[in-house]
C-alpha cells in the first residue's frame, strides 16, 4: 500500500530538515508553548478522545479515527456519544491522573467494543454524529471491528477475542512496518492514524503528520513545495531525530492551532474600538508588584490526554502561549519565503 520504508526518503536530495534546525524549532516551541513531556505510563482520560494515549491499541486506534480531520472539542463529543451509548463500568480501569478533590466525579466508564461490532451502523452513526465526518468514520470503526467476524482470523488473529473482549494487543510483538501494515489494512486507517498508534499506544519513534504538522513543515522548507502528506511523513520520519519526534510532533500541532500569525491559527482580529481602561491599569501597576509576580510556564505531560501545569521559572521569556505577541517561527518563515522568491 506504501511504497517506502521506515528510513528512506522519497525526497534524498532535500536537506532539510536537518538535526539542528529540528533541535532549534523545538527549543522556540518549547519556549512559547512549554515543554511536552510522553507520560512515563498511560492512563485513561474520558474529557478527551485524543490521539491514541491510552493503554490498548484498539481503543488507541478508533479514537484516532475520531480525532482525524476535526477538533478536539469534537472528537471529544463523538467519544462522548460511544461512552453514552456503549459505555459500560469496569472496576479495574486505571484512572486518569489529576489532581481532584474527594467529591469530583470521574467518568469510570469504557466503552464495549464488541457491542458496537454487533449493533447497526445506523445506531454507531447516531452516538458520534455530533463529532462529525460520523457516515465515514462510523463505516471505518464498522470495518475494524467486523473483520473478526467476516473472515477466519489468521495466525496471528485478526483481531483476538480475550475473553469475550475485543482486542489488538498482539501487535505488540510486531516490529514498527509490520504493526502499520496491519493496521493500514483496515479500510479506512491510513499512514497518519498508524503513525499515531505507533507514536503514542506503543510508545515508538515515528513523527505523524498532521494537517498542522504538514502545513508548518511546508513553511520552513522542511518538506519540498511537491510533497504529500504521505510523502512528507516518510522524508520526516528519516531526518527527525528519534528524541524530537514525540515533542516535534505535539508542539507543531499546538502551534499550529493557536498562532495566529503564521497562518496556522485564527486570523487575527483588530479590535474596533480601544480599550483605554485596561492599559490604564496596566500602567498603573507598580513596579514592586511586577516584580514580585510569579513566572509562570506550561508543562504539558501527554498529548491532551494528560494534565496541564503550571510550574515557576526563574528567566523571562517562557510565557504560556497566550501571551505570545509574536510568532516564535516568524523569522524562519520569513526567511523561507525570500529564499523560495530568490529562486
Amino acid at each position: 500500500k506504501y511504497v517506502h520504508a521506515t528510513g528512506s526518503t522519497p525526497f534524498p536530495d532535500h536537506p532539510h530538515p536537518t538535526p539542528e534546525e529540528c533541535n532549534h524549532v523545538e527549543r522556540l516551541l518549547t519556549s512559547a508553548h512549554g515543554e511536552s513531556i510522553r507520560p512515563p505510563e498511560m492512563v485513561i482520560n474520558n474529557s478527551v478522545s485524543g490521539c491514541g494515549e491510552v493503554p490498548k491499541v484498539l481503543d488507541a486506534l478508533i479514537r484516532t479515527v475520531l480525532s482525524a480531520n476535526t477538533s478536539n472539542a469534537n472528537s471529544a463529543k463523538a467519544f462522548q456519544g460511544l461512552l453514552g451509548r456503549f459505555g459500560v463500568e469496569k472496576e479495574d480501569k486505571k484512572m486518569a491522573d489529576v489532581d481532584i478533590d474527594a467529591s469530583t466525579d470521574i467518568d469510570t466508564r469504557i466503552v464495549d467494543w464488541d457491542a458496537v461490532r454487533r449493533a447497526p451502523r445506523s445506531e454507531l452513526y447516531e452516538a458520534i454524529k455530533h463529532g462529525g465526518l460520523a457516515d465515514m468514520k462510523s463505516k471505518t470503526i464498522k470495518t475494524i471491528l467486523d473483520e473478526k467476524s467476516r473472515s477466519p482470523p489468521p495466525s496471528p488473529s485478526n483481531c483476538e477475542d480475550l475473553g469475550g473482549e475485543l482486542s489488538l494487543e498482539y501487535i505488540r510483538d510486531l516490529d514498527d512496518e509490520a504493526v502499520k501494515a496491519r493496521l493500514t489494512s483496515f479500510k479506512g486507517v491510513g499512514q497518519k492514524t498508524a503513525s499515531c498508534v505507533l507514536l503514542f499506544c506503543l510508545q515508538r519513534e515515528s513523527f505523524a503528520v498532521d494537517t498542522h504538522v504538514f502545513r508548518l513543515s511546508k513553511f520552513l522548507n522542511w518538506v519540498p513545495a511537491n510533497a504529500s502528506r504521505e510523502t512528507a511523513y516518510y522524508h520526516l520520519d528519516t531526518r527527525i531525530p528519534n528524541q524530537l519526534k514525540y515533542p516535534l510532533h505535539n508542539l507543531l500541532i499546538r502551534h499550529g492551532r493557536t498562532c495566529r500569525h503564521c497562518k496556522a491559527g485564527p486570523p487575527v482580529k483588530t479590535p474596533t474600538t480601544p480599550k483605554p481602561l485596561k492599559r490604564k491599569k496596566k500602567e498603573e501597576a507598580s513596579t514592586e508588584d511586577r516584580e514580585n509576580r510569579k513566572k509562570m510556564r506550561k508543562v504539558w505531560v501527554g498529548n491532551g490526554m494528560m494534565k496541564e501545569v503550571l510550574v515557576e521559572v526563574d528567566t523571562d521569556g517562557e510565557g504560556g502561549e497566550q501571551e505570545q505577541e509574536k510568532c516564535v517561527l516568524e523569522n524562519l518563515v520569513n526567511r523561507v519565503r525570500k529564499e523560495r522568491r530568490a529562486k
